[in-house]
Order: C-alpha cells, then structure tokens, then sequence
C-alpha cells in the first residue's frame, strides 16, 4: 500500500467512520489519527482521484410522481446522491434535513444542484408514500424507487449493500445502508463524499467550491 493509498485510506475511516450501519446497528470504532506524514490528505479536500475505487454509474428508476428518471437525466448540473427510506426515524431523516439546509444555504447557485433519496426500502416506499414525504423535506430532494433489478444496480454502482438487521418498536425493518452522500459532477461523474455528520454550513461550502470551479 502506498503512502497516499494508506493517507486516503485513513483520511476516509476517521472523518466518515463506517457508516454502513445505523438505526441500532453497532458502529466500529473510527480509523486511528492519520500520521504526520499523510495530512496532506483531509476531510475538506478528498476528490475522486484520491479514492482507490470509483462510485457512481447509470440508473434507470422511477420518481415519487411514477415518472422514469435515468442518470441522464441530471446531466449538466451537480447531484447529490443518498440511499435512504422514509421510515427511517434517526440517520436519514437527520441527513435528509441536511442536504436540505445545505442546498437553502447555496442560495441561488442551488440551481446547479439537484437532489435524490435513492430508497433501500422499496417495498415500503413506493412512488405514493414518498410523494407524502418528500416535499416536507425540500422541493429539491427527489424520491427513487425502482424494480429489484433497477434498485441492485444502482447499489452496485454505488458500492452499497442495504439489508434488514432488525425490526423497530411497531415491527418495521430496520435497515442498515451506507450514509454517506455522493456528489457527481455534470458530467455524471463522481467527484466527492460527504458524511451524514457534516454541519450543512459545511456541505454547502464543500458544494459550492466545486460549482465554483466549473466553467
């Protein structure tokens, strides 16, 4: 492993944690403080060359409304990508308000961002329970859904792998899934991270240098 591999490796486990898992389910314990040597790597300037892995890729699925809604779709503006589920009650409702305050604090260059909630809860979150939800988070955040097949994909792409744990105190799945929330350039392309824990005032900033940076 390189030093670089190892800083990224490190940078990426202490600043996100292993948020594979929430709602109940056990956290490790964060990376250790990365050594002075490999700093030059933090939470406020990881890019898409700094990971050893690609995320992101085409999906095909449908929105709150029953409309389909492809990658494609989003080309030339910035998304915001999150695996989430309506029910949730604790990390993706919190995470969801977020990405809401985050996009209210881009003022008007929010018109370069959209939003979606790719669901991991699909048997419960249909087009008609997430157009209830949705617009009490924000106009901008839009709810997806999809076949098995289309949903699989799209997880793949993403590198997550949602599953039930548990069952709440009226019996609903739990269901843990990674947090964190992708942001992917005009170009479809992923460009960055950010976790679930960052203050909006923070993600908007993070948003908003690349926005800035684009022609």
């Amino acid at each position: 492993m390189t030093r670089r591999f190892a800083a990224v490796a490190l940078a990426i486990g202490a600043w996100c944690g292993n948020l594979l898992a929430h709602d109940g389910a056990s956290h490790p314990a964060v990376a250790p403080e990365p050594a002075p040597l490999e700093r030059e790597v933090s939470a406020t300037n990881l890019a898409a060359d700094d990971f050893p892995i690609e995320f992101g890729g085409e999906f095909e699925l449908i929105d709150q409304h029953g409309d389909p809604r492809t990658s494609a779709d989003y080309r030339g503006d910035y998304l915001l990508v999150f695996f989430g589920y309506t029910s949730c009650p604790f990390m993706c409702s919190q995470t969801l308000r977020a990405i809401a305050a985050a996009l209210d604090a881009l003022g008007d260059e929010s018109e370069r961002v959209n939003a979606v909630m790719i669901t991991v809860d699909p048997e419960n979150d249909t087009p008609k329970q997430m157009r209830a939800e949705m617009p009490n988070i924000h106009s901008r955040i839009v709810g997806l859904t999809g076949s098995a097949e289309q949903l699989e994909r799209a997880y793949r792409a993403f590198r997550i792998e949602p599953r039930a744990v548990e069952a709440d105190w009226n019996g609903s799945a739990v269901i843990s899934h990674s947090s964190y929330i992708y942001l992917l350039g005009p170009d479809g392309r992923f460009r960055t991270l950010m976790p679930p824990i960052l203050p909006p005032a923070n993600m908007a900033e993070i948003i908003a240098r690349y926005v800035d940076a684009a022609p």
